[in-house]
């Protein structure tokens, strides 16, 4: 500004430093799952926070039981707005546990801060299932969001159709079968059009004709299809409302368990090898490519070594001084020894059937959802309607079966003709029912893992990518120049001498050729891409006026010289080596009168020496100052400073001198900088200046750590973050004064164990039963933990986190001394307990309460599994129902007609077919039906009668087949009670619970010695051997009814009798 005389220039502060930060912001990803019984959530959040204010997560809804911030239990502790935990870090990824009462609305977001983007996973337990959610933007999978327009419009359809052929009834009837059925799996849908079609054309066709004819075989096809559709569909309904584990997780119609990815902020800072171009780049594009491919290169990982020890070259470097220093970042972030970190509930492990929630754009703290949910009974009531209306349904058809009919009457003509055209446009489905288009899935984390390694992996030569055999400097005039040999092992970013603010080069060439692959580093070094081979580096650019110059090397090189006329080099040894930097200086210019003077553009003046004093304080489990003078004049001479010492101040370093109140630095000639530590007693308030006006100017840090909830007044922070954590810095200027208010918040009630999964192995034997038990338990104090083995078991073997360990035990009482984190508990012991015909699991305590508890039970080979009982998720017997089944149809076959057999016959048979696969009883029942057709209908045309001779001798060959395979099954292999459930087999059984109170669940079987099977298989056989004598005699009865076989004769034309004419014409 230029200023005349007696003018006035007056400043005014609008804004100082940075009081109203921007707000938060966070992404939140939840996995939510039911528990089995239906009264609680538990919740895992995944949050991405870039922190700004507040500096603190508070959880407004549920319980809070477990937190960790960038990969680090934190305490839990309480606020006026709930349980949360502090935040230190401006960038953070947290994982947080918690507990949430199932009933009315749930809250989408809970936490105190509003967040940009939000995910939600559903994960609902075996015979659960999501009606409707609101509150959500999306979400796919439900049974209100599985219905389209052609939905609404097949069941309108129908119903209609059902409404004009039928009655109002019969179409209510229609219209809740197929409501219920939509949408489900395997439901039959498309063949009711059929049947409405041909029903609808018998009621408009004459009694008689070929017509009628062929639509009474469409009729019957129909129904077949019907009965092929609806028998399995109902089956596979009634077992899965039964047994609802041995349902799969997913289904076609299902999206299946979403997975979410969270982003990785940053990258490690190593190198990498250039990715190699994927798209064709034409010639002339060659420099922007390079620049954009120069942009993924890191920094040589030699060079990265070499810049961290530059950084601390800089700090204790010749010229500096550092007393009583201590590094406090990492104890800052210790959290209290005192307080117990909560281990939290526990996350359960198990996947079943999950629906992903969607929001598009940010989400309101407050912001809540409601989720409709069809609980087990529920969902068995919906089953025993659909197939009961499914029955239904199938009856009205029966009832409107074929039959002769009188011609239609008149009046109802309009409406049948309405209802075929209907039909026939509902007779489209399956050409016009097109499927659902689904996305290609999203790769499972494994793949993306495997691809992020591909692309970010080290290259091998880590960590001597690269190195500066040599570099030759010259001053030439107000330039210099650098000549360096630099050899790589792979494609790398090469840090140059430097940094920036002190010396930049204005021409960089490589190999002879000016380079534009240059960029600044994250420590102020310009970094230039070098590929791998042995390259020259030619480094050109002016010096600075002030004829000092300290050059750093953060890639140090193996030999380097020096041809400076008329400069001063320090720090080059006699060998060519250096440590880190060396110092040029320009030495004083020769007058003609033999005085010196100093080079042109350098001050002579004297400036009197000024300081900046900058006050870390760090408030962890130690309050600690960590105090730093640094010099702002140029060093040369040396000086004296006074530095205020605060309130209650205890400096750690002898060689600082304490008068009045002061501190008193001394600075020797060439320092540039000091440094000391002390520390702080833990007092409600911090006061800060006002200190008067000196030599110095302050600058003021304040890092409170997370066992502390700080907040400051009487100045406004300059700024919020340092190297990334939360530690606001004042400048204040003389006269003001800053109070730091510190406060420690009072822990969250929380278990400080948790076991988070166990499983008991059992192997029952004749006599004793083995028992093995695995726990993995999770402990933030370490100590000692009771389990509880049932009565008169001998502990064998005990071991912890894999090492054998003394076995303590005590009556029932087992003890092990665990250490903090998480701990792998294993022991064995034997019971004096065999197996029975009702065998129990043993009662086994955990020590707490748990989750993800399974109990697994080996069979014995000797035994016949007969029924099983225990938790929801567990083994079924599915044989007994399948029976029934069997029994049923035996009984249904007695009652034809055409059956050859009486119903104890047929049921007997059954028993015995029920070992077989299903496709081979049906094959021995069909063929009694055959010789039974063979024996009602003797006579056919000779081609056909033929026909049906051979094929009856193949099918008595495959049915006699089909008997040997049901004896030799039933009497030499195991019997197959058809056992279901995930991880169960006849052999193994396997129970889960997500949650216990500590008792492990304890689940019994029923079952009986192998040779009672055995021997009721070998009655069995030995009945059917004793029929299949009469079966074979009645079929050969009926296959040599009408005679074995038929020649086939070729029809001649009758000969003329000799003397007689042509007949006459007519």
């Amino acid at each position: 500004y230029a200023v005349g005389q007696g003018a006035t220039l007056l400043i005014q502060t609008v804004r100082r430093g940075e009081a109203d930060p921007p707000p938060n912001r966070l992404t939140l990803n939840r996995d939510l799952w039911l528990d089995f019984d239906g009264d609680g959530f538990t919740a895992r959040d995944r949050i991405g926070a870039q922190m700004h204010r507040d500096w603190r997560l508070d959880l407004l809804a549920g319980d809070l039981g477990h937190a960790d911030v960038n990969g680090q239990d934190v305490l839990i502790t309480t606020s006026k707005d709930g349980a949360g935990f502090e935040v230190r870090e401006g960038s953070i990824t947290a994982l947080a546990e918690w507990r949430l009462p199932r009933g009315g609305d749930l809250p989408a977001v809970g936490w105190s801060e509003d967040v940009q983007s939000l995910a939600m996973n559903l994960h609902l337990p075996p015979g659960w299932s999501l009606f409707a959610a609101s509150g959500v933007d999306d979400v796919p999978g439900t049974w209100v969001s599985e219905w389209d327009l052609y939905d609404f419009f097949y069941v309108l359809i129908l119903t209609l159709a059902a409404w004009r052929l039928f009655s109002w009834r019969w179409a209510l009837v229609v219209f809740l079968a197929l409501g219920l059925m939509e949408n489900e799996l395997d439901a039959p849908l498309a063949v009711w059009s059929a049947l409405f079609l041909v029903t609808a054309l018998l009621r408009v066709l004459p009694g008689k004709g070929r017509w009628r004819a062929l639509i009474r075989v469409g009729w019957w096809l129909s129904a077949g299809v019907l009965v092929l559709q609806a028998v399995p569909f109902a089956a596979s309904q009634v077992t899965h409302a039964l047994y609802p584990q041995i349902q799969g997780p997913t289904d076609d119609r299902m999206l299946g368990e979403s997975k979410v990815l969270l982003e990785e902020g940053g990258m490690a800072p190593t190198a990498a090898p250039m990715a190699p171009d994927v798209s064709p780049v034409s010639p002339s594009s060659d420099e922007e490519v390079a620049e954009e491919s120069f942009a993924n290169d890191s920094v040589a990982p030699s060079a990265k070594v070499q810049q961290e020890s530059y950084g601390k070259d800089l700090y204790m470097r010749k010229g500096a001084r550092a007393l009583g220093v201590v590094d406090a970042r990492s104890a800052l972030q210790v959290q209290d020894p005192n307080s117990v970190i909560q281990t939290g509930p526990g996350v359960p492990t198990w996947s079943w059937r999950s629906w992903p929630l969607q929001w598009r754009g940010p989400v309101a703290k407050d912001h809540t959802l409601r989720l409709f949910l069809v609980s087990p009974s529920m969902n068995r009531f919906l089953t025993a309607c659909r197939i009961l209306f499914l029955i239904l349904f199938a009856w009205m058809f029966v009832r409107a079966r074929p039959r002769a009919a009188a011609p239609p009457a008149a009046t109802h003509g309009g409406s049948v003709a309405a209802g075929v055209i209907a039909l026939a446009v509902c007779g489209l489905w399956g050409v016009g029912q097109a499927s659902p288009v689904r996305a290609q899935a999203m790769p499972s984390p494994e793949i993306l893992q495997e691809l992020r390694e591909r692309l970010a992996s080290d290259p091998p030569c880590l960590p001597t990518c690269a190195t500066m055999a040599s570099a030759d400097i010259r001053l030439q005039g107000d330039r210099m120049v650098i000549e360096a040999v630099v050899d790589a092992s792979a494609q790398v970013s090469v840090p140059l001498p430097g940094p920036v603010h002190r010396w930049s080069a204005s021409d960089v060439a490589l190999d002879g050729r000016s380079t534009y692959g240059l960029r600044t580093g994250s420590l102020g070094f310009m970094e230039a891409r070098v590929p791998p081979g042995r390259h020259r580096l030619r480094l050109s650019g002016p010096v600075p006026p002030s004829g000092k110059l300290t050059l750093d090397f953060a890639l140090v090189p193996q030999r380097v010289s020096v041809d400076a006329p008329g400069w001063l080099v320090d720090g080059i040894r006699t060998n060519g080596h250096v440590e880190s930097s060396i110092q040029l200086q320009r030495m004083l210019q020769d007058k003609p009168d033999g005085s010196a003077s100093a080079p042109e553009g350098a001050s002579v003046s004297e400036v009197p020496a000024w300081f900046r004093v900058t006050r870390l304080i760090q408030l962890g489990v130690t309050w600690t100052v960590e105090t730093t003078v640094r010099r702002m004049t140029p060093v040369g001479n040396p000086a004296v400073v006074r530095v205020p010492v605060l309130a209650g101040e205890s400096i750690m370093a002898d060689a600082i001198e304490i008068r009045d109140g002061q501190a008193i630095v001394t600075f020797p000639r060439d320092a540039e900088f000091m440094t000391w530590s002390s520390t702080l007693p833990v007092e409600p308030e911090i006061r800060l200046g006002p200190n008067a006006a000196g030599s110095f100017n302050e600058t003021w840090h304040v890092e409170c750590g997370p066992i502390w909830s700080c907040t400051t007044s009487g100045l406004p922070p300059t700024r919020h973050l340092r190297d990334g954590a939360w530690a606001p810095a004042f400048d204040p200027w003389p006269g003001e004064k800053l109070v730091v208010r510190v406060t420690k918040p009072k822990p969250a009630q929380g278990a400080s164990t948790t076991v988070e999964g166990a499983s008991l192995d059992l192997s029952p034997g004749v006599r004793r039963l083995e028992a093995t038990l695995g726990a993995e338990v999770r402990t933030s104090q370490g100590g000692t933990h009771v389990w509880m083995l049932p009565e008169g078991a001998k502990l064998e073997r005990l071991e912890v986190n894999g090492t054998p360990v003394p076995v303590r035990q005590d009556g029932r009482k087992v003890t092990t001394n665990l250490s903090p984190g998480p701990n792998q508990v294993t022991m064995g012991w034997q019971e004096h307990t065999g197996m029975g015909a009702f065998f129990q699991a043993p009662s086994v305590h955990l020590g707490g309460a748990a989750v993800n508890a399974e109990v697994k039970m080996h069979l014995p080979s000797d035994r016949w599994l007969l029924w099983v009982d225990g938790s929801t998720w567990g083994p079924a017997v599915l044989f007994w129902p399948y029976l029934l089944l069997v029994l049923l149809a035996a009984f249904l076959l007695s009652r034809s007609t055409w059956s050859p057999l009486r119903l104890p016959v047929w049921v007997g048979l059954a028993l015995g077919l029920t070992q077989t696969h299903f496709i081979v009883a049906l094959l021995v029942v069909g063929w009694f039906f055959a010789i039974e057709y063979r024996r009602r209908v003797p006579n056919l045309p000779p081609l056909l009668f033929d026909l049906r001779q051979v094929a009856l001798l193949g099918y008595t060959v495959i049915a006699l087949a089909g008997f040997y395979s049901a004896i030799h099954m039933g009497l030499l292999v195991q019997p197959d009670m058809q056992v279901e459930g995930p991880g169960s087999s006849s052999d193994t059984l396997l129970w889960y619970v997500d949650r216990v109170d500590g008792y492990l669940p304890r689940p019994w079987i029923l079952s009986a010695p192998l040779w009672v099977w055995r021997v009721g298989m070998l009655l069995w056989s030995l009945w059917v051997a004793w029929y299949l004598i009469g079966w074979i005699r009645m079929a050969y009865g009926a296959y040599v009814e009408g005679g074995h076989w038929r020649r086939l004769q070729r029809p001649t034309k009758p000969r003329p009798v000799a003397g007689e004419g042509p007949p006459p014409a007519p």
